[in-house]
C-alpha cells in the first residue's frame, strides 16, 4: 500500500536549510557504516510509540552513524542530531578541536551493530558495534552508547579462523535492552567454513567485569560453533525474526525462534547455496534465489529476504542485480520460493544496467518524492504534478556508475519516475500500389492510393475521473479513424502503462513473419523447408512461401558490394513440424534457390511487430490481438495486472498485400535513479554500503523533523553522503536538494 501526499506548486520542504558538517573527520577509507539508536539511561531503548495514528519519538533513534576509516585503523562517529545545533557533527575527542577516533583492528572494512525489533516491529539497536575485515581472525567490540564510545575489550576478540561475515540478534518485541545479545560470525580457513554464535551481556560494565575475571582456561567471550560447511565459505549472514505460521513442508519452522540465512560460495564464486537455518535444531531449508548471493537485506518481520546476486557466477554484470525470496512457506526441494511481483508472477531481477550493485538498503514505510499525472475529462487536459509517496517497503540499490536506483520492494518492481501514462502519439495507414513486376510501390506519404495520418495526442477514451480530477488509471484507449473516412469499425488500441518502452509498432496485411525471413534453403530440401530460428510456430497452414535466388547483377561489381535477390517461385504451407515447414510444391524455376520467406495468409493474415518487442502476434480482420509480457515498472497507485497491449483491427483497411497500419507508442518509462553531484563532494566517488532511515534533522524553518534519507559511504571520496528523499528528485542531486557530504 502506498499513500500519496500532493504537493502544491511543486513546493517541498527539505533539509536545504541544514548547515553543513561543522568539523572534519578526515576519513581515509569509508568502506562501511551502521546506524545506531540513542540508548536512554537505565538500559532502555529509544521510546517509539504510536499516538493518534502517528509515530512519536521521545528518544532519538539513529543518533549516530559509525563509519570505518580503513587506512587509519579506526572508526569515526557522525552525530546525527544535537539540540539547538544545525547540521551534523562528528563526535569530538576529549580534546574538542580533534574528532573522536576509536582505534580498532587493522584496516576495518566490515561493521555490524546489535539489532532487534521493538514491540511495533521496528528496528532498534543495542550496546555494541563490531568491526572486522575479511581474512582477519579478530573482531573489535565498540560501545555504542553516548558514554561508551570506545573499545570495550582491551584487545580484539580472537576467532577460530578468518572472518567472512557477521550478523547480530537481540530479539523481538523489545521495550528495553535484553540481558544478552548474540553475535554470529562466519569463518573460512581455505578449506573449511564454519558459523559461530557468541553470546554477550548487553551491559558493557558486565562485559568488562567478566573480561577482568577471565582466565585462559575460562575466557569471558566464548565462540560456540553452530555448524561446519565443508569446502565452502559463508559470504553473507542475515538474522530473520521469528514469524508465526512459517512452515517448511507443512511443519513449523523458525516460527518462535529467529532464523539464520547464509549464502555460501565455492568454485571461485561461480557456485553457491542459500539456506535458511534454525539455529536451535540446525534444520536447513534452501531458498530459491537461483544463483549465488553476496549480500542480504531485510526489514520488518523478515518475511521477504533480498539478496545481491554475485556477478562472479558469470563474470559480468549480466548475472548481477537484486532478487528476493518469500521466507514464509517452503515446499519441496526448491524450498522458499522467489518472491512474486504485484501481478503474482515471480519477480524479475532488479538490475542496474551494465553497472555492479555496490549497496542495498530497505526502508519500511519510506517516503519518496515522485511525479503523478492528473487528467480532467471536462477540458481533456493532462497535467503532471509532484507528490510524496509512502511505500510499505522501499528499496534502493547503489551502483558502480554512481547512481542510486529505487524500487518498490513489496511490489518487487522498479519505480517509474515519469508520471505520464503510455500513449499513442502518431498513427498512419498506408496502402501500397502494385507495380508492373508485382512488387509494391509507395509513391507518397500514403502510397499514392489511400492513407490516413494523424499526429497525437489522438482521440482517447479514458474512464471517468474520480476524486476531484485526479486519476491514476494506467492505460490509454486510443481510437484511430477509418482510413477512407467512411463507415466501418475504427482501429482501437488499449495501451497499458508500465510495459512498453517508446517504439513504433506496425500491423501488416499479409506481412512477413519475423523469424521466417530469408531462411536458407536449397533445392535438395524438396518440400521440407528447414527453420533455423526455432520460430516455425509462427507460421500456419495456408501461409505463402516465397523462394529467392541470390545472384550478382550482369556486369558484376569488383567490390562485391551489391547482391540482387530475385523471386523464383511460390508455394503454400501445408503443415508444420519441429524445425520444418512442409509446403505443397517445389517450383521448377527454383533449382538454384538459396532462401525463402513466409508471408501470413489464410485465417489470420495480419502480422503485428514492433521495434523493440519484435513479433507480437497475428490476427484476422476485426480481431483483437492481445500482447502480454512482464511489467517493466509498476504504475503508481495501480494494482491490476493487465495485458501490455490490445489492438482491435478495423474492417475498412483494403485487403492489399503489404497494406499496413503503424503507430508510435510513447512509453514514458524511466527508472527512478538519483546521481550525486560531483561538485558537492569535490571528489569523484562511487556509492557503496547504504542505509535508508528517518534521520533526525534540525532546520531553521521546520524545527526538528525526521525525513526519510538515503545515506551511504563514498569509498573513493573518503566521505559519507546523505540525501533526504522528500527533497531530491530523479537526476543529479545537489546541495540545493539537500545533499550533504561528510568527510
Amino acid at each position: 500500500m502506498r499513500r500519496l501526499l500532493l504537493l502544491g506548486a511543486l513546493a517541498l520542504s527539505s533539509a536545504c536549510s541544514q548547515a553543513p558538517t561543522a568539523n572534519l573527520a578526515k576519513l581515509a577509507g569509508s568502506q562501511d557504516l551502521v546506524l545506531v539508536d540513542k540508548l536512554p539511561e537505565g538500559g532502555g531503548l529509544a521510546d517509539v510509540r504510536v499516538e493518534d495514528g502517528n509515530t512519536k519519538r521521545a528518544g532519538m533513534p539513529s543518533q549516530y552513524l559509525f563509519v570505518t576509516s580503513v587506512d587509519t585503523n579506526e572508526l569515526r562517529v557522525l552525530q546525527m542530531y544535537r539540540e539547538t545545533e544545525l547540521g551534523r557533527t562528528f563526535v569530538p575527542a576529549p580534546n574538542p578541536i580533534e574528532t573522536l577516533s576509536i582505534p580498532v583492528i587493522a584496516r576495518p572494512s566490515m561493521l555490524a551493530v546489535d539489532e532487534g525489533l521493538n514491540d511495533l516491529g521496528r528496528r532498534v539497536t543495542g550496546s555494541y558495534v563490531y568491526a572486522a575485515r575479511p581474512g582477519s581472525s579478530v573482531i573489535s567490540i565498540v560501545g555504542a552508547a553516548e558514554q561508551e564510545l570506545r573499545v570495550i575489550t582491551p584487545s580484539p576478540i580472537p576467532m577460530p579462523g578468518p572472518v567472512t561475515a557477521m550478523a547480530t540478534w537481540m530479539g523481538t518485541g523489545l521495550t528495553k535492552l535484553p540481558d544478552t545479545t548474540e553475535l554470529f560470525v562466519a569463518t573460512f580457513d581455505g578449506s573449511r567454513g564454519a558459523v559461530y554464535r557468541i553470546p554477550l551481556p548487553s551491559s558493557p560494565a558486565t562485559l568488562r567485569a567478566a573480561l577482568a575475571a577471565a582466565t585462559p582456561q575460562d575466557p569471558a567471550i566464548k565462540a560456540q560453533v553452530l555448524f561446519d560447511v565443508d569446502a565452502e565459505a559463508v559470504m553473507a549472514l542475515q538474522l530473520l525474526p521469528p514469524l508465526a505460521g512459517r512452515t517448511a513442508d507443512g511443519q513449523p519452522f523458525c516460527d518462535t525462534t529467529a532464523c539464520l540465512a547464509i549464502a555460501t560460495r565455492r568454485a571461485a564464486g561461480r557456485e553457491g547455496r542459500n539456506l535458511l537455518i534454525d539455529p536451535v535444531s540446525l534444520k536447513s531449508v534452501p531458498m530459491d534465489f537461483q544463483a549465488p548471493i553476496r549480500d542480504y537485506a531485510t526489514a520488518g518481520n523478515g518475511s521477504r529476504l533480498f539478496g545481491v546476486l554475485d556477478e562472479e557466477a558469470c563474470g559480468s554484470p549480466a548475472c548481477g542485480g537484486v532478487v528476493a525470496v518469500d521466507v514464509f512457506t517452503a515446499l519441496g526441494t526448491a524450498g522458499f520460493p522467489r518472491s512474486p511481483d504485484f501481478s503474482g508472477q515471480p519477480m524479475q531481477t532488479i538490475r542496474t544496467g551494465d553497472a555492479l550493485p555496490t549497496g542495498l538498503a530497505l526502508g519500511q514505510g519510506a517516503v519518496l518524492r515522485q511525479s503523478y499525472e492528473t487528467y480532467d475529462a471536462g477540458s481533456m487536459t493532462r497535467e503532471v504534478g509532484l507528490a510524496l509517496v509512502t511505500y510499505e517497503l522501499l528499496g534502493v540499490v547503489a551502483s558502480s556508475t554512481g547512481e542510486l536506483a529505487f524500487f518498490d520492494a513489496l511490489a518487487a518492481t522498479p519505480i517509474d519516475y515519469d508520471a505520464r501514462r503510455s500513449t499513442v502519439t502518431k498513427a498512419t495507414v498506408l496502402v501500397p500500389g502494385v507495380q508492373e513486376d508485382g512488387g509494391l510501390g509507395y509513391t507518397g506519404p500514403d502510397g499514392g492510393f489511400l492513407g490516413y495520418e494523424e499526429d497525437g495526442p489522438l482521440s482517447e477514451t479514458i474512464p471517468l475521473v474520480q476524486d476531484g480530477g485526479a486519476t491514476t488509471e494506467p492505460w490509454r484507449v486510443v481510437s484511430v479513424a477509418n482510413a477512407d473516412g467512411g463507415g466501418g469499425a475504427p482501429y482501437v488500441l488499449d495501451v497499458s502503462d508500465g510495459y512498453l518502452p517508446s517504439q513504433d509498432l506496425v500491423v501488416i496485411y499479409q506481412g512477413y513473419l519475423p523469424g521466417l525471413v530469408r531462411q536458407p534453403t536449397t533445392y535438395s530440401d524438396g518440400t521440407s523447408l528447414p527453420v533455423t530460428t526455432g520460430q516455425e510456430g509462427r507460421a500456419a497452414p495456408g501461409d505463402h512461401v516465397f523462394f529467392y535466388v541470390d545472384s550478382e547483377p550482369s556486369g558484376g561489381f569488383s567490390d562485391g558490394g551489391i547482391t540482387q535477390v530475385g523471386e523464383c517461385g511460390q508455394a503454400e504451407v501445408v503443415s508444420i513440424d519441429a524445425g520444418v515447414l512442409e509446403v505443397d510444391q517445389t517450383p521448377p524455376a527454383c533449382l538454384d534457390r538459396t532462401s525463402y520467406s513466409v508471408r501470413a495468409a489464410g485465417a489470420k493474415p495480419y502480422v503485428a511487430a514492433a521495434d523493440l518487442e519484435g513479433y507480437l502476434g497475428r490476427a484476422a480482420v476485426g480481431d483483437t490481438l492481445t500482447y502480454t509480457k512482464r511489467y517493466l515498472a509498476k504504475p503508481l497507485g495501480w494494482q491490476e495486472a493487465r495485458p501490455a497491449l490490445r489492438v482491435t483491427l478495423g474492417d475498412s483497411l483494403p485487403l492489399v498485400t503489404g497494406a499496413y497500419w503503424s503507430f508510435t507508442i510513447d512509453g514514458a518509462l524511466a527508472s527512478y535513479r538519483l546521481s550525486l553531484d560531483p561538485a558537492s563532494c569535490a571528489s569523484p566517488y562511487l556509492p557503496g554500503r547504504l542505509v535508508l532511515a528517518q534521520l533526525p534533522t534540525l532546520s531553521e524553518t521546520a524545527g526538528l523533523t525526521f525525513p526519510w534519507t538515503a545515506a551511504g559511504v563514498l569509498p573513493s571520496g573518503n566521505s559519507v553522503f546523505e540525501v533526504p528523499l522528500s527533497g531530491a528528485f530523479r537526476g543529479v542531486v545537489t546541495t540545493g536538494d539537500g545533499l550533504r557530504c561528510h568527510r
